[in-house]
This record gives structure tokens, sequence and C-alpha cells, in this order.
């Protein structure tokens, strides 16, 4: 897990119930350069995951983005007259 999160400069999400090995001893850069991570999170071990439980004071939430105008399926599949008849010399 060395380097896992080295510069995903969006990842935030919680990792303190991480277990196993990797998660719970020292890797090399594991949160190098991982800004929003860094601006959220204290580790009381650096680059040790499961160390990584404590929320801090000064963290804003970000906002969400912005909603999607909602989907609206199209009522009129196209605008054919059907009741229009077409003669074909030959």
């Amino acid at each position: 897990m060395e380097c896992m999160f080295c510069y995903a400069s969006s990842f935030n999400h919680d990792v303190s119930e991480w277990a196993g090995t990797a998660a719970t001893s020292v890797q090399t850069d594991m949160f190098t350069g991982a800004t929003e991570f860094n601006n959220k999170y204290t580790c009381s071990t650096t680059n040790q995951a499961s160390s990584c439980t404590e929320i801090k004071r000064a963290w804003i939430s970000p906002f969400p983005p912005p909603t999607l105008p909602s989907y609206q399926p199209r009522t009129t599949v196209c605008d054919v007259d059907v009741n229009r008849q077409t003669t074909v010399e030959t």
C-alpha cells in the first residue's frame, strides 16, 4: 500500500476501520499529496491508515456537486403523420 493515495488530491474517505498489516503499520508516503484527506483527518502515526481516526475541527465539508437536470423521457417518438398515405409510381 506504499504510496496508495499519493497525490489523490480529492480522496477524503474514512480509512480508520481498515484491518490487516498494511493498515496497521506505517506505509511509505501513503497519504503524501492527498490534500483533502490531510485537510480532514489527523493521524496519530503518519502514514498509518488505522491511526487516522480524528476529523480536524477546522475541516469544512465541501459543497455537493451541482444537481443535474432530471431526466425527462421523450413523449413523442417522431412527428410523422401515420394517416398520410404516399403513392409511389413505378
